[in-house]
């Protein structure tokens, strides 16, 4: 197990009046690292980054969530790294382990939703519908007509348990189990600067899988997943360039895509940038093309209401140049959804410069997860 902890910067608020609501841990077990974010909320509603931790693992995901002897070795460095308060925790299953889809339904008047929504999934997954966990998210439904629209989670319930065993092994309370993009809403709603009433798009880039998500003010108006993730575009480099996989993933870390924000970059890595760029155009390209389908959506959605911004967030959106190249084909603008730990850290913080401040937008999620239960923009 790699026992090394990435940096982090601790932020603790030095003088929080009473009244303070400390959030539960939001806890995500992402491919290559558990991510902890815990949040606090004074009185005006002021969101403060309490502390978080990020601990990287080279075992496959599943030999850790699974096995809670496993698991409680990769969460004693969570005590050693972190001061989190309390042990109640909002999680969510690994999204390898978890379906989410959209579901259009027809409930009668009078009826609950849930039944229609059930009848439409055991139609879906194999076997019994007693052998999963299903939950959804309701985000529109007629009252004249009785057609819906809601995002539906579903996991096996075996798996489910063995997930909830491993936390509650090392002493965690889970408050809730929750989605990603519940999770990214509520993160978009959050961070300063977000207006209320914007509808934007949200992309949330995964290794294999990727999700699309549109918000208007607080409604989840649409999500989709995509066959579009980090894994795909390494593999076409890869292949293009003659190069194993992890040299390929390393080289578009390091170089970015085409000469976007390059000054940084001499002559032959610049070089490689473009032509990184090059190979990856035509998947950008189609992966604009299920941009602009969603944008036609939201139109309709919200009866002529444009998307005004495209917000982009996981593994490609750290790429240099990413947003740029998304820009250039979608014609508005895009931009990496604004880091959560520089978005809530103490401003006071900010200006110290002995402490060295480090993007985490790998911690999205997990601010999404501390954030359910808080209030948002009051």
């Amino acid at each position: 197990m790699n026992a090394i902890v990435w940096d982090k910067w601790l932020k603790r608020p030095a003088n929080m009046a009473g009244g303070v609501v400390r959030s539960a841990i939001g806890l995500e077990v992402a491919q290559h690292s558990l991510n902890m974010v815990q949040l606090e909320q004074n009185p005006q509603g002021e969101l403060r980054l309490y502390d978080w931790v990020s601990i990287p693992f080279d075992e496959p995901r599943e030999q850790l969530i699974y096995q809670p002897r496993v698991f409680k070795q990769l969460y004693r460095q969570v005590k050693q790294h972190a001061g989190f308060k309390g042990r109640a925790v909002n999680a969510m299953m690994p999204g390898s382990e978890l379906r989410i889809m959209s579901v259009n339904y027809e409930c009668p008047p009078g009826q609950d939703p849930a039944m229609a929504i059930a009848r439409i999934i055991a139609e879906r997954v194999e076997g019994s519908l007693a052998e999963y966990v299903i939950d959804y998210l309701p985000v529109r439904q007629s009252e004249k007509h009785g057609k819906g629209l809601a995002v539906v989670a579903i996991a096996e319930q075996q798996k489910v348990q063995a997930y909830l065993d491993s936390l509650h092994g090392v002493g965690l309370q889970v408050q809730a189990l929750d989605i990603g993009p519940a999770a990214i809403k509520r993160l978009v709603t959050a961070i300063a600067g977000t207006k209320i009433s914007e509808t934007v798009l949200v992309v949330n880039f995964g290794d294999v899988r990727s999700y699309l998500s549109i918000i208007s003010g607080r409604r989840l108006l649409f999500d989709e997943d995509l066959h579009f993730g980090e894994q795909q575009m390494v593999a076409e480099v890869s292949r293009a360039l003659d190069m194993p996989e992890d040299v390929a993933r390393n080289q578009i870390r390091s170089v970015g895509l085409g000469s976007f924000e390059a000054g940084h970059l001499d002559d032959s890595e610049k070089e490689i940038a473009d032509t990184v760029l090059q190979i990856l155009r035509p998947s950008f390209r189609q992966l604009g093309d299920s941009l602009k389908r969603a944008l036609v959506y939201a139109v309709a959605e919200t009866r002529g209401e444009p998307i005004s911004q495209i917000y982009i967030v996981g593994s490609i959106a750290r790429w240099r140049g990413a947003a740029n190249v998304l820009t250039a084909l979608m014609d508005i603008p895009v931009s990496v959804l604004p880091d959560p730990i520089t978005a809530f850290a103490d401003r006071q913080l900010h200006a110290d410069d002995d402490l060295q401040v480090r993007e985490r937008p790998e911690l999205a999620l997990a601010t999404g997860l501390a954030l359910r239960g808080l209030k948002l923009h009051g």
